[in-house]
């Protein structure tokens, strides 16, 4: 395994949520060709500058991309930002149509009904205890979102979504998409079960991304490379 951007300080600084994002910049000058005016994804992205992923790419590197993000109050917020980027307000999924999912709002994080794993059952009574708000979100298969705003090479996809990680990449179609660079976060909700989420997912990459190699990883994120990028 490597260090993707060759800069061990990024990954503590990034879990503390003060990381130079200008390292991104760094990174993406070094490869072939220099990678400007890319186009991202950020799947999760919240108010569309706090611990974005995205957002110095954008101002550094001239990039676009699609910001999606189904908490209407974090999108109205994202609004106001004037991000260079087409706003999605609603969320993905692996089915093949539009889908009007429940989004549990709680004082950490949003989580949409139906994608918290089965054996988290302490997790669902804990959402039924603690949800602040509750709220019904359309969801979107990525490439129905891409196809409307006439783009089909990522070269940067952030992929933050609570639990719905295996279901939207075990029926991405990789024959239909360019996908250059993969940040996924896996995160822990009951002891052991992140080891185990990240072993499910580690088995989708092998298995169906064949051409993607694991080049870093945090106790939160794990980065994928196309090995033909």
């Amino acid at each position: 395994m490597v260090d993707l951007l060759g800069q061990s300080t990024y990954w503590d600084d990034r879990l503390t949520g003060t990381a130079d994002l200008s390292e991104w910049s760094i990174y993406w000058d070094s490869r072939p060709n220099g990678r400007r005016n890319g186009f991202f994804i950020e799947c999760g992205a919240f108010d569309g500058e706090e611990k974005s992923n995205s957002l110095m790419l954008e101002k550094s590197l001239n990039w676009t991309g699609l910001l999606i993000e189904p908490d209407p109050d974090n999108f109205a917020q994202m609004v106001s930002r004037n991000r260079k980027a087409f706003l999605v307000n609603g969320g993905l999924h692996g089915g093949q149509h539009p889908k009007a999912l429940v989004l549990h709002k709680l004082a950490y994080a949003s989580v949409l009904d139906g994608y918290v794993d089965e054996k988290r059952k302490s997790f669902d009574s804990y959402i039924a205890n603690n949800t602040i708000k509750a709220t019904k979100v359309w969801c979107f298969p990525l490439l129905s979102l891409l196809l409307a705003v006439g783009q089909t090479r990522v070269d940067y996809f952030s992929l933050d979504v609570e639990g719905a990680e295996y279901d939207i990449l075990s029926t991405l179609p990789l024959d239909k998409i360019q996908l250059n660079l993969l940040q996924m976060e896996y995160v822990k909700f009951e002891e052991g079960e992140k080891e185990q989420k990240a072993v499910l997912l580690r088995k989708l990459m092998r298995e169906r991304y064949k051409q993607f190699l694991e080049v870093a990883k945090t106790p939160m994120d794990v980065f994928y490379l196309n090995s033909n990028f």
